[in-house]
């Protein structure tokens, strides 16, 4: 049996046996979508060896599947100076086990389980039921997540389930930060923990204001047998698992911890009143340290909190992150998040306070076969809060637990929550990384999670038909007991005694084939005293189907539509009763198909069909099918080439040809063709053509006026199943033409067109809108031909040059008629009819002025002619003249005017125009515009205005007169342009311009004048030669010269130096110029003419400083004998030598130290040798012994050493 019929049957079995016999089992049954909490708790009061008792029974039912869990359980060293470190375990904190309730009772809240339990649990610690969901398959569509952990109620912080198939994940599962609660914030005095010893210890009760709260963790009580609460929940030490609290001045609170540890807990922010600065509150311990704690499976501690002084802050103690239990046979990961994450704590804003620790991560167990893809596993500590203020940030906490059944895939991270960040920077306050394991063994109590179904549909119900093989079984993967396994596969035909099958191995593919129904089961043993035996596999057996038969065989022409077909008895049996029937069709009866249109009914209603066909019916019952034998239905090919010819049109007193048709093709073949010939008056409504109609051709009878059509219907095949109807030809017989009639006679001038030629509209023929022309033309009355083109009604006018003849032929359809013929006579054009001027006569004028003669000689016509005078100053509307001669003389015009002479002969008249065009005056003839240039440079160029008048295409001549002169002649160089660029002139010129326009320059003007003045440049321009002056002579004379007319001016030349000179006269060549400088001075002298702007001239005037010894050694050795100051002897000075004293020991009027004779040798004015030492000297030069020198002073001191 083909498995699409296999599957459809077995799908409609299914959907009946779960209605019939299961009732909601159909909707519960289909894959659910988990979202939000899907655990029940219930805290655990007592417990038994295979009993508990909880708070609240009502939530369960004999069968649930259930997970026994101890939260927490540790006697820790808890007091002033006791960290809060591990001592012992009570019961068994951290494991868990998952079992099956046996019976309940709501009254006792006592829960009986299916087996002993494994764990020995302490119910005076936190020990919890929780109820857990068992699905087939299931979608995680949107977030899962759990109930957070509740110390008082001691119910949540865990996420459990189990999935006997496939898990998808297309949405993320999230537990983070719903395990032990972190520390609360709460007020305190901030006291710094250096002032005193009391500041500094690990426990407080919660009525303390020097710390913060602890984390909740994994202990209970102190090992002196004291609960924690409220005696031990504030101060730095830690709770095991939990975070200590933040002593002192406001010191963080410490991280969280589970396999990892979390982070201390920064130090107090700084106080003047605190000196050293002590860390937070301690991290929360790791159980990996503890053989008795790390194989346990732990919510994350939560993180201990600090104080603050007025503003609440909201940093408290972040909570650990939760657990995840998941098993499923198969895990769609699409990449999501499995998250058990510490939570962070909140960042603290407020001054004076300090920030909270990380929770620690949680815990993920995940149990699976296999990953069809992996998710993303997290269970890392939460961070430190941050702290505005400098120190007191919250430490990190630690990273949590990953355990998976063999290696995980995918990414798995267990990392320490960072530390807070403060305002000073970080302190490095991160936890520690957690534990990843993948040794997992679910601790599955009394079952091994063995679940068996059908391979190709994983369901646990199917059907085949009597004699098939039951399909592939396969099952989850066993999980829990010992973790090794044993198969036995059993068989059962009433399920209720059953026998080994020769299956021994995780799947189970039968070899036999059945006929009864039959149950199949897997027994899974772990060989350590559990043995789990599956849920049976349904698989039904149907009986084979009979009586499935249907119609006759048939033949159809092309393209027809074949009888129903149906079956031949009372229908099929067999099966399950039910039938579903699917019609297919085959071409060679060999591969078959669906058959077209609706064919899964009992009966069926073929489409046309073009070829022959094939048909059977399948019927399925359950798991059976059956085919009945094939009906056929063979297609005759269509009646072909069966075509008449052919449509005629007659005209009143002709006869139709007689109708044939073509041999035709198909059907039956040749031999088999009947023929009936069919007539029709209105192409609509046929009947029996009259006379011999039922051959192969017609002989038509009806010749009179009027419409008939015909066709011919050819018939073949068995009772004529195939039928062909030819085309239709139209035979028309129409009346004859009348009023065909043109009009009239006509005289008219050679080169002209007559008036339309009338013609009337004709009548009867095909009728109106069927009528065609050709007019015919003859230049001697008799013979006649056509006009090509001329096929209208009328016949429109065209040029003639002699005498013509028309007549006009009517056709409608099969009909012509001839019309009567009219004359057309054509008189001789007139020629030579131009006005012309006189050969020395112009066309254009200047306005004012009066045109030549206007004439002409006309001839041709019939040789006769009148004249008709007129003129016109637009070319449209003309003045009559008086004038009828050949000839007209006009006088003088202003505007441009048209004349217009009308010559007539006969039937022909014809005029000719002629335009005299009279051209405005040029204006606008101005030319710019008078300068001033220098001989040595070349003018700027001569522009005129925009002109205006003459005919707008103007010629040019400028012309130029020197300012002696009273003659014009041509300007020099290009002098017939719009502008006008003179050369260099010596001289003061004038210059015009002459503007023409119009034919032979009618029109002419001549600029006013403008004038070019010229200016003579200097030459042989001199400021002097360069000299040196006398020492210190600040003033001196500039003397400058040149050739020709112009000004001068001196200027100092900034740029040889800062001296700011003074001059007597600077527009003078010769002038007296003060306050040089010593050094370079340059002067310059510039001279212009007007627009000449000479090259300019440089001297430099260099003033010398004095050289003045520093000491003088009057030991007639020739060296420094006397004080020798060079160029004093150019000058009228005074020099005073004063020694320490203040007195004056020697003064000498126009001094010269070029006479040794007369320069000082260390001599007093007595003549006396001056004592060895430094003297002080002032020298004042009062002016040049030159008399030509201006007057100049300068003073000049100093120190000088004698030493003989």
């Amino acid at each position: 049996m083909p498995l699409s019929f296999r599957n459809i049957a077995r799908s409609y079995l299914l959907i009946i046996v779960l209605l019939l016999t299961f009732g909601s089992l159909l909707v519960s049954g289909q894959t659910p979508l988990l979202t939000g909490q899907i655990n029940r708790y219930a805290k655990v009061t007592a417990v038994g060896t295979s009993h508990v008792i909880v708070d609240n029974a009502g939530q369960f039912a004999a069968g649930d599947t259930v997970m026994v869990m101890q939260m927490n359980g540790v006697v820790i060293n808890a007091g002033t100076d006791l960290g809060g470190n591990y001592q012992a375990a009570t019961g068994a904190p951290g494991k868990y086990e998952i079992i099956i309730v046996s019976s309940v009772n709501t009254g006792t809240r006592r829960i009986d389980f299916s087996r002993v339990l494994m764990n020995t649990y302490d119910p005076a610690a936190s020990v919890q039921l929780v109820k857990v969901r068992t699905y087939r398959d299931a979608v995680v569509n949107t977030q899962l997540s759990c109930q957070a952990w509740d110390s008082a109620s001691v119910t949540g912080g865990v996420l459990v389930f189990m999935v006997k198939g496939v898990l998808t994940l297309n949405s993320n599962i999230n537990v983070a930060g719903t395990g032990f609660r972190g520390g609360i914030v709460s007020q305190g005095l901030g006291w710094c923990q250096n002032a005193h010893d009391t500041l500094r210890y690990e426990s407080y009760n919660i009525w303390s204001v020097v710390a913060g709260y602890k984390g909740e963790g994994l202990a209970i009580r102190t090992a002196m047998g004291q609960p924690l609460y409220p005696s031990f929940m504030k101060g730095k030490g830690a709770n095991m698992t939990g975070g200590g609290g933040g002593n002192g001045h406001f010191s963080g609170g410490g991280g969280g911890s589970n396999y990892g540890s979390g982070s201390v807990g920064d130090q107090e922010m700084p106080s003047v009143n605190c000196g050293f600065l002590w860390t937070g509150g301690r991290p929360g311990f790791t159980v990996a340290s503890y053989s008795t704690l790390n194989t346990g499976v732990y919510m994350g501690g939560g993180g201990g909190a600090s104080v603050y002084l007025t503003t609440p802050t909201t940093s408290a103690g972040g909570n650990g992150g939760g657990i995840v239990i998941i098993h499923a046979d198969t895990i769609v990961g699409n990449g999501r998040i499995i998250t058990a994450n510490g939570a962070a704590a909140n960042n603290n804003t407020a001054l004076n306070a300090g920030a909270g620790g990380g929770g620690g991560g949680g815990s993920v167990i995940i149990s699976t076969r296999h990953f069809l893809s992996a998710p993303v596993l997290s269970a890392d500590g939460g961070r430190g809060g941050n702290n505005v203020n400098q120190n007191g940030v919250g430490g990190g906490g630690g990273g949590g637990l990953i355990w998976t059944a063999g290696t995980f895939p995918g990414t798995a991270t267990v990392d320490g929550g960072q530390g807070g960040i403060h305002s000073s920077g970080d302190p490095n306050r991160d936890g520690l990384p957690g534990l990843i394991r993948n040794n997992l063994n679910l601790p599955l109590n009394g079952f091994l999670f063995n679940e068996i179904y059908i391979a190709y549909n994983q369901n646990q119900l199917d059907s085949i038909c009597e004699g098939m093989v039951p399909p592939k079984l396969t099952g989850t993967m066993p999980a829990g007991g010992s973790g090794t396994y044993t198969y036995q596969w059993q068989r059962s035909y009433d399920n209720i005694n059953w026998s080994n099958v020769p299956g021994t191995s995780f799947e189970y593919t039968p070899a036999a084939s059945e006929s009864a129904t039959v149950w199949f089961r897997r027994v899974v043993s772990d060989g350590a005293g559990i043995i789990d035996r599956s849920l049976p596999v349904q698989i039904i057996v149907h009986p084979r189907i009979t009586g499935n038969i249907i119609g006759n065989d048939t033949t159809l022409c092309y393209n027809m539509n074949p009888e129903e077909l149906y079956p031949l008895n009372s229908g099929p049996a067999g099966g399950n009763g039910i039938y579903f029937y699917q019609w297919e069709q085959s071409a060679d009866n060999v591969t078959w198909a669906n058959a077209a249109g609706v064919s899964t009914a009992a009966r069926y209603n073929p489409q046309a069909l073009t070829a022959t066909m094939h048909y059977h019916r399948r019927v399925s019952s359950g798991a059976c099918v059956d085919v009945s034998s094939p009906v056929t239905v063979t297609i005759l090919p269509l009646i072909t080439n069966n075509n008449i010819t052919a449509d005629q049109t007659i005209c009143e007193g002709t006869l139709f040809s007689n109708l044939s048709g073509s041999n035709p093709v198909g059907g039956a073949g040749a031999g088999s063709y009947g023929y009936q010939w069919m007539s029709s008056t209105d192409n609509t409504n046929w009947q029996p053509a009259p006379g011999s109609a039922t051959s192969s051709g017609y002989n038509v009878t009806n010749d009179s006026p009027g419409t008939t059509w015909y066709r011919r219907v050819v018939y073949s095949g068995p009772l004529n199943t195939c039928q062909s109807t030819s085309n239709s030809v139209t035979l028309i017989c129409h009346p004859a033409i009348t009023n065909n009639t043109i009009s009239a006679d006509q005289t008219i001038c050679e080169g002209t067109a007559p008036a339309t030629i009338d013609g009337t509209v004709p009548a009867n023929g095909a009728g109106a809108g069927t009528y065609g022309y050709q007019w015919m033309s003859s230049s001697n009355g008799g013979s006649f031909s056509n006009i090509s083109g001329a096929t209208t009604e009328d016949l429109p006018g065209t040029t003639l040059t002699a005498d013509i003849w028309y007549r006009r032929v009517v056709t409608s359809s099969a009909c012509t008629s001839t019309s009567n013929t009219v004359h057309i006579t054509v008189d001789p054009r007139i020629t030579g009819f131009d006005i012309n001027l006189p050969a020395n006569g112009h066309d254009t004028i200047c306005t004012g002025t009066a045109p030549g003669l206007l004439s002409g000689t006309p001839a041709g016509g019939l040789g006769t002619f009148t004249y008709a005078w007129a003129l016109s100053t637009d070319n449209n509307y003309f003045l009559p003249l008086p004038e009828t001669g050949q000839s007209y003389q006009h006088g003088n015009l202003t505007a441009t005017t048209w004349f217009r002479r009308s010559v007539s002969s006969g039937a022909c008249s014809v005029s000719s125009v002629f335009r005299i065009t009279v051209l405005p005056q040029i204006t606008g003839n101005v030319i710019t515009a008078d300068q001033t240039v220098c001989n040595t440079h070349v003018p700027a160029a001569l522009t005129g205005s925009t002109l205006s008048g003459g005919d707008g295409r103007y010629r040019y001549l400028w012309e130029g007169k020197k300012s002696q002169s009273s003659v014009w002649t041509a300007a020099p160089g290009t002098n017939n342009a719009a502008s006008y660029q003179p050369a260099i002139l010596d001289e003061t010129t004038q210059f015009r311009r002459h503007v023409f326009s119009g034919e032979n320059n009618c029109c002419v003007s001549v600029s006013a004048p403008v004038t070019v003045n010229v200016d003579i440049m200097p030459v042989n321009i001199s400021a002097g030669a360069d000299r040196t002056l006398l020492p210190y002579q600040l003033a001196a004379v500039l003397e400058g010269s040149f050739d020709g007319e112009g000004t001068s001016l001196w200027r100092y030349d900034v740029s040889s130096g800062n001296a700011k000179p003074v001059f007597a006269t600077p527009l003078e060549k010769i002038t007296e110029v003060r306050k040089l400088e010593f050094g370079a001075n340059t002067f310059i002298f510039a001279v212009t003419n007007g627009a000449c702007i000479a090259p300019e001239a440089t001297v430099t005037l260099t003033v010398p400083d004095l050289i003045i010894p520093q000491g003088v050694t009057p030991n007639n050795d020739g060296i420094n004998d006397y004080f020798n100051v060079e160029g004093l002897e150019f000058t009228h000075n005074e020099l005073v030598i004063i020694n320490s004293a203040g007195a004056v020991v020697y003064r000498a009027d126009d001094y010269r130290s070029n006479d040794p004779v007369g320069a000082w040798t260390g001599l007093d004015l007595n003549g006396r040798e001056v004592p060895d030492g430094t003297y002080y000297y002032l020298l004042t030069i009062t002016g040049a012994q030159d008399l030509n020198v201006p007057e100049y002073s300068a003073h000049i001191s100093g120190f000088i050493i004698l030493r003989r």
